[in-house]
């Protein structure tokens, strides 16, 4: 049922208790768990989501739970509770994942703050400056936007 979806952003809710703990083809830790895809009027569907559980991905995976309703601990060893408490956005879209086409659907984080891993160095910042000052300064590299436009 899953390759009837569309592409796009849609509501979404999780199946409480269908969480799965296991591992991904790379040996990764992840939970998996069922969101169900509010597409009227074409349906419901009931679509597979897939969190990893690394230590670089589990605060993103941990934001996402908590965003769906899980409260408490998370973890393997106990059930997610609050799972399916909450709606959310989601953004169904189509990836190739090795030579085949794979429905993605990914949870959207609603933000009021634009966040960064990093700031840039002083030095960066400097070098950045002057190369995007030299480009748009002085009326250099200015141009129409709907020229610019209708070239894409």
């Amino acid at each position: 049922m899953a390759s009837k979806l569309k592409v796009g952003r849609f509501r979404a809710i999780a199946k409480e208790g269908s969480e799965t703990w296991g591992e991904a083809q790379t040996g990764s830790p992840q939970v998996g768990f069922i969101m169900k895809i509010d597409q009227r009027p074409q349906g419901l569907y009931d679509v597979a989501v897939y969190l990893p559980m690394t230590e670089k991905s589990e605060d993103f995976s941990i934001e996402r739970l908590r965003l769906l309703g899980v409260g408490g601990v998370i973890s393997p060893d106990a059930p997610l509770v609050g799972l399916g408490k909450n709606y959310v956005e989601v953004d169904v879209s189509v990836d190739d994942y090795q030579g085949k086409e794979q429905m993605r659907v990914e949870i959207v984080v609603p933000r009021d703050e634009v966040r960064m891993d990093r700031k840039l160095s002083a030095s960066k910042e400097t070098a950045l400056a002057a190369r995007l000052r030299a480009k748009t300064s002085n009326g250099a590299a200015e141009r129409d936007p709907e020229e610019l436009a209708a070239e894409a």
